[in-house]
């Protein structure tokens, strides 16, 4: 070969090096934003998994007032017939 073929074949493997390396770059930062989207996601589950607890106790509320009232109902009820059967 020529010295201007191996000149031009040098060049080429160059810039084809540059431009992997330039994508390296790319892909390490990019990397870094999944790692760091992860980290967050991660965090919002934890948030979201509490939330959840929060929401369920929330729920749960209304029916333990319905089971005190209905429990007080019947007391009244069984203290009425008792004390009716009394008399």
């Amino acid at each position: 070969m020529d010295e201007q073929k191996i000149y031009e074949r040098m060049t080429s493997v160059e810039q084809s090096v540059k431009s992997a390396h330039h994508r390296i770059d790319e892909m390490a930062e990019d990397s870094k934003s999944i790692t760091e989207i992860l980290v967050e996601m991660k965090y919002m589950r934890r948030d979201l998994n509490e939330l959840l607890e929060r929401v369920s106790a929330i729920e749960k509320r209304p029916g333990r007032k319905y089971d005190i009232i209905i429990s007080a109902v019947i007391t009244a009820l069984v203290a009425a017939a008792v004390s009716f059967f009394i008399k």
